[in-house]
């Protein structure tokens, strides 16, 4: 009974995603997708922050790093680029916690706390 049970969940699920797949390609063959606003705030190292951007589409973009006195260190505007990265050395600031922030046209989109050692 649970074989059949799983069994016919599996091939809807299979039948669901192949129509959702194949109506995609009909609707708009060979135009690529529109790419989503994409932020990605990583770590490398113990002393580096990096942030990624992916389609701003003309918006203003600022990257701002605080410290854990909420004092800002770290502080970048970009406009006009379809993907922009940007790392930030913190080799010449206190080990601590560190917030990243991404803010898009006046609104934070993204926050990520993260550890320094130097």
């Amino acid at each position: 009974m649970k074989t059949a049970i799983l069994t016919a969940a599996m091939i809807v699920l299979m039948t669901v995603s192949l129509n959702a797949r194949t109506t995609d390609d009909n609707i708009n063959p060979g135009v690529p997708d529109k790419v989503e606003f994409k932020v990605t705030i990583g770590q490398p190292s113990s002393h580096m922050i990096n942030f990624r951007v992916a389609n701003p589409d003309s918006e203003k973009i600022v990257l701002k790093i605080y410290n854990e006195r909420n004092v800002k260190v770290f502080h970048k505007v970009t406009r006009n680029k379809k993907e922009y990265g940007v790392g930030c050395d913190m080799t010449n600031v206190d080990s601590g916690i560190y917030t990243a922030v991404v803010i898009r046209n006046g609104q934070e989109i993204a926050r990520k706390q993260v550890m320094i050692l130097n």
